[in-house]
């Protein structure tokens, strides 16, 4: 068994056989031994990545392979699980997302998640 679903540029999930909206988009494919994810675009939008992650955390698969598209522009990398995945995965957001006011948000945001 396997869903494959696309994550656009605004954090909307869709089934992957739609087609592939505009700009960066994160690809993950799920089995039940792992997860296959693949950024396209030159940089991950953050609304992506997060809808990504809290997918993948949910989910908890047992292995997740990272692949950055084009083909051919990085190896796959290989993560023990999601949260591994997790860390490597932050630096990949579009920094442009970033604003001081959404960034000034998003540190509050994981400060009050913590308590």
């Amino acid at each position: 068994m396997r869903r494959a679903l696309l994550i656009d540029a605004r954090g909307e999930v869709r089934a992957a056989a739609t087609p592939e909206p505009p700009g960066g988009f994160v690809y993950i494919g799920l089995t039940r031994s792992g997860a296959e994810v693949a950024f396209h675009g030159s940089s991950v939008p953050l609304p992506a990545l997060a809808k990504a992650l809290r997918l993948l955390l949910s989910c908890r698969p047992k292995r997740v392979a990272l692949r950055l598209l084009p083909e051919g522009s990085a190896p796959v990398r290989l993560f023990a699980d999601a949260w591994e995945f997790a860390r490597h995965a932050e630096h990949l957001a579009n920094p442009v997302a970033l604003t001081p006011h959404r960034s000034a948000a998003l540190a509050l945001t994981s400060r009050l998640s913590s308590l």
